[in-house]
């Protein structure tokens, strides 16, 4: 029987991680935004895929959508909120297969999109 409790915090702190390496990659400027844009999204699955674990006491899907993720884990999010899901799935599916013709994210978009992560992330947590 798996443990929920401890799947909960392996998802949990895993967001947190990847949101801190996210972090590290802006002050790299440039050169890393595209993975810092990735690591912004895989900090987000792993956010909802702990209120999946919580919710339905099972292993989360191997998916990555994260408006598919946010639902199968009953979390509410804003319309803009839901908007910024959509825009940021985008640059984790460009960082797998480049050239997809998704506008190069700048420096400045990485650290408007790491704030609005950063906040989203604290208020889930707080839910678990």
């Amino acid at each position: 029987m798996m443990d929920v409790e401890k799947e909960v915090v392996y998802w949990r702190d895993g967001a947190v991680k990847d949101l801190q390496f996210a972090d590290r990659l802006i002050v790299r400027e440039e050169e890393e935004v595209l993975y810092c844009f990735f690591f912004l999204h895989l900090t987000l699955e792993k956010v909802f895929k702990a209120h999946i674990v919580k919710q339905t006491k099972n292993l989360p899907p191997k998916i990555h959508n994260l408006l598919v993720l946010a639902e199968m884990g009953k979390v509410e999010l804003s319309q803009e909120q839901v908007d910024f899901c959509g825009r940021i799935n985008l640059y984790n599916i460009e960082a797998r297969y480049p050239n997809l013709s998704i506008p190069s994210p700048t420096l400045q978009k990485a650290k408007e999109y790491f704030e609005q992560t950063k906040e989203l992330v604290e208020r889930l947590t707080k839910q678990l």
